[in-house]
């Protein structure tokens, strides 16, 4: 690992192989159907998350990728997974208490006959994530 500073805009850049290995991971744990259902369409998530900047603009467009059901099982966990991942790297996450709201937002998202709207989906994030490292705002990979 490096010793790379990450400021809140700069933000890893995302693979089909980082979102793949999630998805085998949760599926793994689960039980669930495993397999790709479209790599275009996964190949699209990728280009649609690493085309904007800003870790909640990431973050919200991984959860939208729920409602593309790129897999067969497991849309939502890897979405979800994948969101969280860019937001803990960047020094943010999603707490706890508000697990009925997540949960609930992700049924919302990947509802196909809803309106989604990725503005209001970061806005909900920067609202409800929290922040690591209040007191200094270090990255978390300052400790790597």
């Amino acid at each position: 690992m490096t010793n790379e500073k990450w400021d809140s805009d700069t933000v890893a850049q995302i693979t089909k192989e980082m979102i793949l290995a999630m998805h085998q991971d949760l599926i793994r744990t689960g039980g669930q159907v495993h397999g790709v259902l479209c790599e275009g369409t996964l190949d699209y998530v990728v280009d649609e998350i690493n085309s904007v900047p800003g870790v909640y603009a990431k973050a919200a467009r991984s959860l939208v990728m729920s409602r593309y059901h790129p897999f067969f099982d497991g849309n939502k966990r890897t979405s979800f997974v994948l969101a969280e991942t860019i937001l803990r790297m960047n020094g943010h996450y999603l707490g706890r208490r508000d697990e009925d709201e997540i949960i609930d937002a992700l049924q919302k998202i990947s509802d196909a006959e809803r309106e989604c709207d990725t503005e209001r989906i970061e806005a909900w994030l920067k609202k409800k994530s929290k922040t690591w490292f209040k007191a200094r705002q270090r990255s978390i990979y300052d400790y790597f």
